[in-house]
C-alpha cells in the first residue's frame, strides 16, 4: 500500500508541474507575445518580454508558406521593475504589410528564438468590415470563456481582439506573476490577430504602470486610451 502510496505522490506532483505556469526569471527566452495594431493599416508591433537583457531585439518574418529565408527586422528593448522581478519588454514594428494577409514569424535575439507563428493583418478599403471578438474581465484565475475565444480565433473569422479593461485580476499582484501568467495564458490567440486592450480599475496599481509596460498600443496616451 505504501509503494502504491508513493506512486500516487509522484504522479500528483508531475501533474502539477504539467499544469503550473513556469516563471522563467532570468531567461532570455521569448515569451508573453502579441501583436498589436498600429494607426496604420500596413504595419503591426510585436510584443514580447524575457527576464534579462538579450544582444537584440528582432522579429525574423516572411509571408505565410513562403520558401524564402525569414528576413530580420530589429526593434528596440525597455525594462521594468516590479517588487523582486525585473522584465525587459522588446518591441518591433513591422511595415509594408499587405491587407487581410497571413504571414510568418518568430521573435528573439540572437540569445534565443521564439516558436514560429503565423499572424494575419488587418484588411483595408471602403469596403471592408472587420469583425472584433470583443470581451472584459476575462481573468487569470477564472478564465471560462477562453477556450470558446481559442475556437473563434483558430475558426479565422475574427480579426482583431479588443479586451475592454479587468484583463488578469489583476496583473500586478506577485510582483506582476499574475500577468505574466495571464499573458502566457492568452499567447496562443494573442499572436495570430491583434489584441488590443483597454485598461479597467484592475490595472490602476502604480498609475496603471504594469499595463503600460506590457501593451503597445496605437496613439501617445501611452496606450490608456487610442
Amino acid at each position: 500500500m505504501a509503494e502504491v502510496a508513493n506512486i500516487g505522490f509522484v504522479f500528483f506532483l508531475a501533474l502539477i508541474f504539467l499544469i503550473a505556469p513556469i516563471q522563467s526569471e532570468n531567461s532570455t527566452f521569448p515569451e508573453q507575445i502579441h501583436i498589436a495594431a498600429t494607426e496604420d493599416p500596413t504595419s503591426v508591433i510585436v510584443t514580447w518580454i524575457t527576464f534579462a537583457s538579450t544582444p537584440d531585439s528582432t522579429v525574423l518574418w516572411r509571408l505565410h508558406g513562403s520558401a524564402i529565408k525569414l528576413q530580420p527586422v530589429s526593434g528596440y528593448s525597455t525594462n521594468y521593475t516590479d517588487g523582486a522581478v525585473k522584465r525587459f519588454v522588446h518591441r518591433v514594428k513591422l511595415s509594408d504589410l499587405k491587407p487581410s494577409t497571413k504571414y510568418d514569424y518568430q521573435c528573439g535575439s540572437s540569445a534565443n528564438w521564439s516558436s514560429l507563428y503565423t499572424m494575419r493583418t488587418l484588411g483595408s478599403g471602403p469596403d471592408y468590415s472587420p469583425v472584433f471578438l470583443v470581451y472584459g474581465d476575462l481573468g487569470y484565475d477564472n478564465a471560462q470563456s477562453l477556450s470558446r475565444i481559442r475556437a473563434e480565433v483558430n475558426a479565422g473569422g475574427i480579426d482583431a481582439i479588443l479586451h475592454v479593461g479587468d484583463l488578469a485580476y489583476d496583473m500586478f499582484e506577485d510582483d506582476g506573476r499574475k500577468g505574466d501568467n495571464f499573458m502566457n495564458m492568452i499567447q496562443n490567440v494573442s499572436t495570430q490577430i491583434p489584441y488590443m486592450t483597454l485598461p479597467g480599475n484592475h490595472e490602476y496599481s502604480q498609475n496603471f504602470s504594469d499595463y503600460r509596460n506590457r501593451f503597445s498600443m496605437p496613439g501617445a496616451n501611452q496606450g490608456i486610451f487610442y
